[in-house]
Order: structure tokens, then sequence, then C-alpha cells
């Protein structure tokens, strides 16, 4: 798909940032979607042009458009469009109110395409409104991403902008930041993830640790594959999934990836007492004061031993008697249950 027309801007509302466009029957026929990018252009195509990003389609009548006479409108728009119209379009114009979000703006030389955010003046009247061509979309979306993987294609509500080429993303971007992915219900964000982790496997310079708590990354959905149904050697040699879910019979049978077991943490070794106070809810004040007095002066060897602790409380008292004071006995010489504790900041 080239470049397609599909209105001239005549205005712009005063009261929002919003464009008013009109069309006419034919052009109105590819009028722009939700989310749609688009370009605002002299006719010539020459000079400075507006990258925007269609927010909102607004359904009010214009009363510019709706007090004047449609034949002139029909006139004028023919003259800026360079075309003759129809007689239909010359009896149906149409006019669109877009809140639009003005992205930049770029030149192109034939040869190179320059893009840059800033804006210091709005698009003049007169301009044609056009989708993105294929040219605009790997000099401008994937401009900063050139020598990175293809992630899928422009896609506005149900239409997929194939003919527009690829869009690519710089995996490198993704290491040593913090990255949440946005989007409504359904709108594809597992898949996009998937993507990004399927060309991740690839390289073996540093470690990925993946949580997929349900199984949606590399188990087969109802309607999307899972990294386990990749046959290729990078998932194959590369991927290791630790899980007590049943692995689907192909899985298994061509070794898709390599099966690490269920998951299993030594947590007398590996968990620390910062570890419960970070995660652990429900304490008593007595319990709490204990943990940070145990954080606060560095033991390291209390969940190493808190089996023994378990079996035997009063150990507790021997080996942490700054904290607790000395046990205290009946006069039967029996150990008395003793809340107190010392007190901590």
């Amino acid at each position: 798909m080239g470049k397609v027309d599909f209105g001239v801007l005549y205005g712009q509302k005063t009261t929002e940032d919003a464009l008013l466009i009109y069309s006419s029957y034919e052009d109105a026929k590819a009028s722009p979607q939700t989310g749609d990018f688009i370009v605002l252009t002299p006719k010539d195509e020459g000079n400075t042009k507006y990258l925007a990003r269609v927010e909102a389609e607004i359904y009010d009548e214009d009363p510019i458009f709706k007090s004047q006479d449609k034949t002139l409108i029909a006139v004028h728009y023919a003259r800026i469009a360079e075309r003759e119209l129809s007689e239909r379009d010359k009896q149906k114009m149409f006019s669109y109110t877009y809140k639009v979000r003005i992205l930049g703006t770029f030149t192109d030389s034939g040869s190179k395409i320059s893009f840059t955010t800033a804006v210091r003046k709005l698009p003049v009247v007169s301009y044609i409104a056009r989708h993105l061509n294929k040219r605009e979309i790997e000099s401008i979306l994937n401009k900063t991403n050139e020598n990175g993987v293809e992630i899928g294609y422009l896609c506005v509500g149900e239409t997929v902008f194939e003919d527009k080429g690829p869009i690519l993303f710089d995996i490198r971007k993704l290491r040593n930041k913090r990255t949440i992915v946005f989007a409504q219900s359904g709108f594809g964000k597992t898949n996009l993830v998937k993507v990004l982790l399927y060309h991740m496997t690839r390289d073996t310079s540093y470690g990925k640790l993946i949580f997929d708590l349900n199984g949606e990354y590399f188990l087969r959905g109802t309607a999307t594959y899972g990294l386990g149904d990749i046959n290729e050697n990078p998932i194959r040699d590369n991927v290791v999934v630790y899980t007590d879910k049943k692995l689907p019979e192909i899985y298994t049978k061509q070794n898709r990836f390599v099966f690490g077991g269920k998951v299993a943490l030594n947590m007398h070794k590996h968990l620390a007492v910062g570890d419960i106070l970070n995660f652990g809810t429900g304490f008593s004040e007595v319990m709490k004061s204990f943990l940070l007095y145990l954080d606060e002066d560095g033991v390291s060897n209390f969940i190493e031993n808190i089996d023994e602790y378990v079996r035997n409380p009063s150990r507790l008292h021997i080996d942490f008697s700054d904290f607790f004071g000395e046990q205290k006995k009946d006069s039967k010489g029996n150990v008395k249950e003793d809340v107190s504790a010392r007190k901590t900041r």
C-alpha cells in the first residue's frame, strides 16, 4: 500500500486538541481508526510533514461545516485534491473531527527521512491527511531499532498492515532495565512477551529467569502457541523448565526443551531473615521484634537451625539470651513460658 489520502485539514477546535478534516465519499472509505498513525502533509509532499496519532473520533457535527454549502466545500476539496469529484462525491461530503496527538515532524529528501519530536507550529489548513507508507514506517517507527528483531506488524484494531513491513525492536534495550508491558485485556501482552523471549533465548551471554505461574509462556493456549511448541534448537538447548504441571506428550517425546523437574528450593540455605520480613505476614509483636533483632545483628545461621529450634524452643533462650533473657522456672524447676522480649527499634 502506498500513500492513501483520506481527507483535507480545514481547521482545529479551539476547546481541545482536535483537528477538523473533511472527506469526499470515496476518500472517507480510508478514514483512520482510533490508534492509527497519520501524516499531515502539503499536497506536493514538500517541506515539513507532521506525524500524529488518532486518539479518538468526536461524534459531533462541526458548526463551520454545517453552515456552509456542501457544493462549495466539494469545489474547494476538488481544488486541493487536484482531481475531479464524481456526482456522488459532490453530494456526499463528510466532516470528521479527530482528537489527535502530534508526535513530531519530519522531512523527506528522497534519500533520507529526518524525524524530530520538536513541533514548533501547527499544520496549515488545506494540508492533506493520509496514512503512513512503508518507507516512513521503516524510517520513523523503526528508527532506533534498525538492528532489532521482527516482533510483528503494525496493527490497529483488527486491521493488520502486513504490506507496510514488520515492526522491529532491539531486545538489548531490555537488559538491566525494569520494563512493563501495558495493554487492555486480550490485546496481546502475553504474545508480545513470548515473541521477545523467543528471540532472547538465542543470546546465551546472560541468563533469564521467567516466573510463569500459569504456564502461559511455555504451554500452548486455547488459540496461541507456547515456547514448547517451537521445534528449534535454541529453545531445545537453552530453555530449562521446572514445573509440576503435566506436560503434553509431544513436548517430552520430541525433547522440545530441557525438563528440570519440579521447582525445588533449599529454604534452609537460601532463605534469609530479611526475606521473611519482606514477604511474611501475621507475626506477633514478639516474633516481629525477634526477626528484626536477627536481621539487624546479621545472624546468619538462624534459618539453618530452625528445625532444631522448633523441636527444642528452649534453645532460643540459650542461643539468643541477650534478646529473650534467662528462662524463668517455677518452684518445681520447670521452665515457665515467657512472652516478654527485648525491645527493638
